[in-house]
């Protein structure tokens, strides 16, 4: 289950675990910066990864490739 919503300036996507292994993870999505947050209530830390729009479509693009090193020329001017 996940759970997305727009404010002015960024979008918020949460996905939370159905099996209840895993804390929830949140993604906020601003002009150019993404941040990926998990809480772990039962040892009180949160993480926090700080990457660019291009890394996260990086990581979405490669879920259904195969192995190997990859450049997007799409991107390239």
């Amino acid at each position: 289950m996940f759970t997305v919503e727009h404010h002015f300036d960024s979008t918020e996507i949460v996905s939370i675990d159905e099996r209840e292994e895993y804390s929830d993870v949140e993604v906020l999505l601003c002009d150019e910066d993404i941040f990926i947050v998990q809480h772990h209530l039962d040892i009180d830390v949160k993480e926090i990864i700080y990457m660019s729009y291009q890394q996260l479509t990086d990581i979405v693009a490669a879920i259904n490739l195969p192995e190997g090193a990859y450049l997007d020329r799409r991107r390239r001017k």
